[in-house]
């Protein structure tokens, strides 16, 4: 997918092993996003094909402000209180199929010290992903854009289809298709959406589903200088070994942490 958050569950199989314990100790739920930052992210998932530039960057200013960017040193990750609607899939020609509101939101909003968007830009379009080498067993995308165009700045926008196969805990081995976007916004922001197609592909007997996931990832340069990454996501995620799913804040919590170190990943691949 690029960036940070991909279409694979989120959470790197040695995680799973501190799930069940959990289950004992009654895990706190997130810390919800405050309600107008997660309008704010929710904006950004409808309008980040068709909004103007301006328009744009006019949302990020508000998301910066909104999550108190500029004097952020650690992380913000929390769920969203909101839910996607079955009209917010309109823009990705989904409305008709799964029920978005079984889908989980996540927010993060991570400082990317020693990053610029030129060093981001072509990590995120990277037909490989190879800046997350565990992430996936295989991996492949076909661009419907020229790439080399997008990273020399002659082109603004950049589309692919992906198909990757990965696995879920006790060998629960999936495929799945997904849809990428990219865009430049006037020099200052990248902006990246991308959704699953349609229910990933489990081996026969698996119990586990994951039928949905919607993100949008926001780079963008606070007043100082410093650069940003800011995601949204909605998750529906099952894992029939486990009989626990993204509503349980067993598997939900550490996902947010594996985003967090996907993340760091993410900032000593462009800034040393």
């Amino acid at each position: 997918m690029g960036g940070v958050y991909h279409h694979n569950g989120g959470v790197p199989r040695s995680t799973w092993t501190s799930v069940l314990p959990l289950l004992c100790c009654c895990a706190p739920p997130p810390e919800p996003a405050p309600a107008d930052l997660a309008e704010n992210l929710r904006w950004h998932w409808l309008r980040a094909a068709d909004a103007e530039d301006a328009v744009l960057l006019d949302g990020l200013a508000a998301l910066s402000a909104a999550a108190k960017a500029e004097g952020r040193a650690q992380p913000l990750k929390g769920q969203l209180p909101l839910r996607l609607r079955r009209e917010d899939l309109r823009a990705v020609g989904l409305q008709d199929g799964e029920d978005p509101a079984r889908a989980r939101g996540l927010l993060l909003l991570h400082p990317l010290p020693g990053c610029t968007l030129s060093t981001v830009a072509p990590l995120l379009s990277s037909a490989t992903q190879a800046v997350h080498p565990d992430l996936y067993d295989a991996y492949a995308r076909v661009f419907d854009g020229d790439e080399a165009a997008f990273l020399d700045g002659r082109a603004q926008r950049l589309g692919w289809d992906a198909q990757f196969q990965a696995r879920l805990p006790v060998e629960d081995r999936y495929t799945a298709n997904v849809r990428g976007e990219l865009r430049r916004v006037a020099g200052r922001a990248l902006v990246q959406r991308s959704w699953l197609r349609g229910p990933a592909t489990f081996g026969e007997g698996s119990g586990s589903r994951f039928p949905q996931d919607y993100g949008v990832e926001l780079f963008f340069e606070a007043p100082s200088g410093r650069l940003f990454h800011a995601l949204a996501a909605w998750r529906e995620l099952h894992v029939g070994s486990l009989g626990l799913s993204t509503e349980d804040d067993a598997v939900f919590a550490p996902m947010l942490d594996r985003l967090v170190e996907l993340d760091a990943e993410l900032g000593r691949a462009c800034g040393g």
